[in-house]
């Protein structure tokens, strides 16, 4: 990350990744890490084929949480925990 994109946003919070497949598929569902990566995250359900993955979509999980201007990036793409939620300064 270059020092001007830190400069230009703000981390607002994490992402609980259980919680946005919870919101995403509004099923019994849970995030399963597949890779281990910042990509690796899919959603499972028992009421779902054994086979059924799906993804998570991050920034969603941000704007149900920090508004419509918040958005998903990851700190360390081999870190599968440093997603982050972040606003842009100029929404500050």
């Amino acid at each position: 990350m270059s020092s001007a994109t830190a400069e230009a946003r703000a981390v607002v919070g994490d992402i609980v990744v259980d919680a946005a497949c919870v919101y995403q598929y509004r099923t019994a569902t849970w995030a399963t890490l597949y890779e281990q990566n910042a990509n690796g995250w899919q959603c499972i359900s028992n009421e779902w084929k054994a086979t059924d993955h799906r993804s998570v979509d991050m920034s969603r999980e941000c704007r149900r949480n920090y508004g419509a201007s918040a958005y998903a990036d990851y700190l360390d793409f081999n870190n599968p925990y440093s997603w982050r939620c972040f606003i842009d300064s100029a929404n500050f």
